[in-house]
């Protein structure tokens, strides 16, 4: 039935095309090309591989036996820019062997060490300043083991760059919680839950976004419909939020999925959703085939010229991955975790060591209780094209001067 609803949609979409006779009107400008800074390139690059280990794929040539062994993918909320904020903390006080492996996998062998805690600073200015219609929020801390002897440079560069503060294990949980709390506007007030104990070192990163739209959904306009998830899986009392409009979209013909870009107040910061045209899709071909020069050559390609009507779910997602320890080895970064690690710029102890690597991401976007004015029409045009955000997708928020991802995740579930 779902697909037959699908079809009928793309014959009636044809029919309101040719009866429509104001559809084409004056059409933003798709935005200029830009070249990311290394930092963004790098910290969204980063971004890619860590959603692909999060949700893996199995190989194009697996037997359905070897599909069998993967688990079906996750909802997943990362931030790329909070990640690699964190982790260039790390980064900036490790030497040797261990510096080396950090640089690979955050693709930051080419770029000048001294150079990374002022990226990280201007990336969270950038987005702190350029825009009224987001909320975007960071906190980073370095817990160690007491009397582990942080260094007083060390300390104050964290302050200085990376929204970041240090602890030594005995702390006060409240104390420790309270610091996520007051950078987060409250939104993540139990990063760790229990007292760290037989640590060495541990690395917690917490990330929050909120957006008003550009063009308001309106809460008139939402109503409850299904989501559809793989497997003919299907999630009902989903508040869909509707709008007609005129969405930027471009079809990317490689992975047979449309990209649509939703602005934020402002027009500094968007959110980006890539609709697989087929509602089954786990994907899998998504999430593999994204680097950042096709993003930014599809963003470049956005189309503005026709209205179309989407509708996007109320999304209030929340993932904390507590072991992202194993997803870093897995990608290459192996002695900070063991006894060849080399952070002789953090400690003035001997054998410190990454013993937990935690990332918490959170993000609220709904209506913001826009309601229509009194003096406003009902929306009541007939859009050629309906992108309808029920079945899996992939979606990032960016950061439209700079290019840097916020945001990254995929939706399968409710």
């Amino acid at each position: 039935m779902k697909f037959f609803s699908i079809f009928l949609l793309n014959i009636c979409s044809i029919c309101s095309l040719i009866n429509c006779q104001n559809v084409i009107l004056s059409a933003k400008q798709p935005e200029q090309p830009i070249v990311p800074s290394p930092f963004v390139s790098a910290s969204n690059e980063f971004g890619f591989n860590v959603v692909e280990q999060l949700n893996p794929s199995p190989p194009d040539d697996a037997t359905e036996e070897a599909r069998s062994q993967y688990a079906e993918p996750k909802n997943i909320l990362i931030s790329p820019y909070g990640l690699a904020s964190s982790l260039a903390m790390l980064y900036d006080g490790a030497n040797g062997q261990t510096a080396e492996q950090f640089a690979k996998v955050m693709k930051f062998d080419s770029m000048d060490k001294a150079i990374i805690p002022k990226a990280v600073k201007d990336g969270y200015e950038s987005i702190q300043s350029s825009s009224s219609g987001v909320t975007y929020r960071m906190a980073n801390a370095l817990i160690g083991k007491d009397g582990i002897g942080f260094t007083d440079a060390y300390r104050k560069m964290l302050e200085d760059n990376f929204q970041a503060q240090l602890f030594e294990s005995n702390v006060n949980m409240n104390d420790l919680n309270k610091m996520f709390a007051d950078k987060t506007d409250n939104m993540i007030s139990q990063m760790i839950m229990a007292k760290p104990s037989d640590i060495s070192m541990m690395l917690a990163d917490g990330t929050y976004f909120s957006g008003k739209w550009m063009y308001p959904f309106y809460e008139e306009d939402s109503h409850i419909d299904t989501f559809f998830g793989r497997n003919d899986v299907t999630y009902n009392n989903v508040t869909f939020m509707r709008k007609f409009g005129r969405y930027g979209f471009v079809y990317l013909s490689d992975v047979e999925a449309d990209m649509i870009e939703f602005p934020f107040k402002d027009d500094q910061v968007a959110f980006y959703g890539i609709l697989p045209r087929d509602p089954n899709d786990d994907l899998s071909d998504i999430r593999t085939s994204l680097n950042v020069s096709y993003i930014e050559k599809m963003i470049n390609k956005l189309s503005y010229k026709i209205d179309s009507t989407v509708e996007l779910p109320r999304l209030n997602v929340d993932y904390k991955e507590e072991q992202l320890s194993d997803v870093l080895m897995k990608m290459g970064i192996v002695d900070a975790f063991g006894n060849d690690a080399k952070f002789g710029s953090i400690s003035t102890q001997s054998g410190a060591h990454l013993t937990q690597v935690i990332h918490r991401s959170k993000m609220i976007l709904n209506e913001n209780n826009a309601k229509r004015k009194d003096n406003e029409n009902e929306d009541s045009g007939v859009a050629p094209i309906f992108y309808n955000f029920n079945h899996p997708f992939f979606y990032f928020i960016r950061h439209k001067q700079t290019g840097q991802i916020y945001m990254m995740g995929e939706m399968h579930t409710f």
